[in-house]
């Protein structure tokens, strides 16, 4: 009997400036800056500030194969970063 939230991450690494630091999921505000790295899953909808990327988001949507996604794509909380740490807003 668990919830999707109980697989999401409890916390994630938030870059202010040149600093990363560690916030609790419920703590996060429109604008945050998230760094999610290989392997992590996304915790939160965001908005991909990188050039691209590629998701696992089997979890999510069950799909197989990581799908790509470029710069300005919504990303679905739930989705497990595959490859190169990502950059979210």
């Amino acid at each position: 009997d668990r919830t999707v939230r109980s697989f999401l991450p409890l916390s994630v690494r938030v870059v202010t400036g040149a600093t990363m630091t560690m916030r609790r999921i419920e703590d996060l505000e429109p604008g945050d800056v998230i760094v999610v790295r290989p392997q992590e899953v996304v915790p939160a909808d965001a908005r991909l500030l990188d050039t691209g990327g590629r998701l696992d988001l089997a979890f999510v949507t069950g799909e197989q194969e990581p799908v790509s996604i470029t710069a300005g794509d919504l990303v679905g909380a739930g989705g497990r970063v595959v490859g190169e740490a990502l950059r979210l807003e």
